[in-house]
């Protein structure tokens, strides 16, 4: 086969850089801005409203159990363009829905479609199946799209809800993300490089055509990997921190409101935290080249818990912009660490499978934690001693991360060995 001038690893990063994107069209990470809005349309609690992002996220860590084999053995070229049909259909129904057990059932379909969730496994694993020395910056690039997807829907849909309300975004935001991630996935995803004739990172066979110029990568069976300490850290300490983010990102509009501060002061804050994101998480990919991901994730962590406690100490404009910055940084190194490290330590071969038992406990961390935190509102009308205690989790899980090392007891090192 003629040397190609571009990888087509980069393409497959490209399409799942613009699925990335169209994804938070789904109010992923702008929910928080329709909470007061559908709880003041339906007449029900704020916490009765964060259990549709508790559903969502639920619903898409139940169905990774069955993703991350279908994406290890046929890749996503299906996967993605019917998980967006489905989840952009459901949000149009959505905006016509008059009942909150309506919005329970739509909300649990978009996220069992799996695209909608943050590091899913639909993605995020089919990019660091392409890759192994460039791993880092791959997931980075993607990692970049769903930051600015981020970005965009955060003033999009504040300006939509002031002007459409919450049922009308959510219907042009279903027909946007249609549109944007059904056509070129379907068209341009493949499963591996090794299915084309290419090998990882677009290395090229050495001279005597037997050896791979790509180093060695060690397979692990997701029963190996069950069985080693490292693999309960990582688990453990994702899931704390998704539920302490979790329930911050969900809640803090609601929270700066109470203090006083605008709307549009809110919607740039969140524009920022998605800019912050973006920056960082690029140059996460290529920090992690050089320095072990663990000691990236325990970073990332503590910049977390000490924006929580920023913004539970000093109340002001400046501050909750700086707050935003620090959200935005820990979410774009954390983002680009869990789709790196798993890999790092446990090889392609069977990383669907892996990602599939692993996603089910950040997305049940990262669902929690929002009605939690509503709940403990409600019992002490006040988000601080929440707020409190998620900064206390995230001490934890940057504990658990220090001891995270690569794990000791390796099997025999293979090149690659085809799943499919």
């Amino acid at each position: 086969m003629p040397p190609q001038r571009i990888y087509y690893g980069w393409v497959i990063v490209g399409v799942m850089w613009l699925v990335s994107l169209a994804s938070h069209a789904s109010a992923t990470f702008t929910f928080g801005l329709f909470v007061l809005p559908m709880s003041n349309d339906l007449g029900v609690s704020r916490a009765a409203v964060t259990w549709l992002h508790t559903v969502r996220l639920v619903g898409n860590g139940g169905t990774s159990f069955l993703f991350g084999p279908l994406v290890d053995r046929f890749g996503s070229r299906l996967l993605v363009p019917a998980a967006a049909a489905i989840g952009g259909v459901s949000l149009i129904l959505a905006s016509q829905a008059g009942e909150v057990w309506m919005l329970l059932v739509l909300f649990g379909v978009i996220g069992a479609a799996g695209v909608t969730a943050p590091n899913n496994v639909i993605i995020n694993v089919p990019v660091a199946k392409w890759f192994i020395r460039r791993r880092g910056r791959a997931v980075a690039v993607v990692a970049f799209g769903g930051a600015a997807g981020g970005s965009i829907f955060a003033i999009v849909h504040a300006l939509m809800i002031g002007n459409l309300g919450w049922r009308g975004t959510f219907l042009a935001s279903g027909i946007i993300m249609i549109a944007l991630a059904v056509p070129l996935p379907l068209l341009l995803l493949r499963r591996t490089p090794e299915d084309i004739g290419l090998l990882p990172d677009g290395d090229t066979p050495r001279p005597d055509g037997e050896a791979l110029a790509t180093p060695a990568e060690e397979v692990w069976t997701p029963k190996q990997a069950l069985h080693t300490f490292t693999f309960w850290k990582i688990l453990v300490a994702y899931m704390l921190t998704s539920f302490a983010t979790g329930a911050f990102v969900v809640h803090r509009p609601a929270y700066w409101t109470e203090l006083g501060f605008s709307d549009g002061l809110i919607a740039a804050v969140f524009a920022v935290d998605s800019a912050t994101f973006a920056v960082v998480a690029l140059a996460t990919g290529l920090l992690l080249e050089r320095v072990p991901a663990r000691f990236v994730g325990v970073a990332a962590m503590s910049t977390h818990g000490l924006a929580i406690v920023l913004s539970l100490t000093v109340i002001s404009e400046p501050a909750i912009f700086l707050t935003g910055v620090m959200i935005g940084a820990g979410a774009g190194a954390n983002t680009v660490v869990q789709n790196t490290i798993w890999a790092q330590y446990y090889g392609r071969t069977f990383l669907g499978r892996i990602r599939g038992i692993v996603l089910p406990t950040a997305m049940l961390g990262l669902g929690l934690g929002a009605p939690t935190a509503a709940m403990l509102y409600g019992v002490f009308g006040s988000y601080r001693p929440s707020f409190w205690g998620q900064a206390g989790l995230l001490v934890v899980a940057a504990a658990l991360m220090v001891f995270a090392t690569p794990p000791r007891h390796k099997p025999r090192p293979t090149a690659y060995v085809d799943y499919g």
